[in-house]
Parts: structure tokens; C-alpha cells; sequence
């Protein structure tokens, strides 16, 4: 009965060995794209962190540059009230 299967065993053999390589390779490029993945990750993530640093010392400049402008207003306005003031009082 085995002389009928042609030769079937050795290309059986033969099937197996490739299947066998080929789940080597695709081991292979399942890590080195689980690998990537993991490394673009963490960039992503220290991009963000950077974004978020740079996002939080525009938020103090922009008060502060907010208090600077409220008070280059505010000044000569109390100013312009008190001496107005105290002219009406007979103060100044």
C-alpha cells in the first residue's frame, strides 16, 4: 500500500517543513511589528507629554500677559478717578 502513494511521504515531509517555516516567519514578523508598535507608542506618548508642557507655559504667559494688559488700563483709569475726586472735593 505504500508504494501506491507516489511518493506522498516525502512530500508530505516536504509541506510540513514549509508550513513550519513559515509560522517561523510569521513569528518573526509578528515581534518585529509588535516592537514597532511598542516604540511609535511611546514616541507618541512623549510627543504628547511635550505638547502638554508646552500647551500649560502658554496658559501662564497668556495670564500673565492678560494681568500686564488689565493693568496697563487699569492704572490710568484710577488715576483719572482720583483726580478726578479729589477735585470735586476740593482736595487736588
Amino acid at each position: 500500500m505504500a508504494e501506491n502513494l507516489n511518493g506522498w511521504n516525502e512530500y508530505q515531509r516536504l509541506v510540513l517543513n514549509e508550513l513550519n517555516r513559515h509560522n517561523v516567519l510569521i513569528e518573526d514578523i509578528k515581534r518585529d511589528m509588535d516592537n514597532r508598535f511598542n516604540k511609535f507608542e511611546r514616541q507618541i506618548y512623549e510627543k504628547m507629554s511635550n505638547v502638554e508642557k508646552e500647551i500649560i507655559g502658554l496658559k501662564i504667559k497668556s495670564g500673565v500677559w492678560g494681568i500686564v494688559g488689565g493693568l496697563i488700563i487699569t492704572v490710568p483709569v484710577l488715576i483719572a478717578i482720583m483726580t478726578l475726586f479729589l477735585k470735586m472735593t476740593g482736595r487736588g
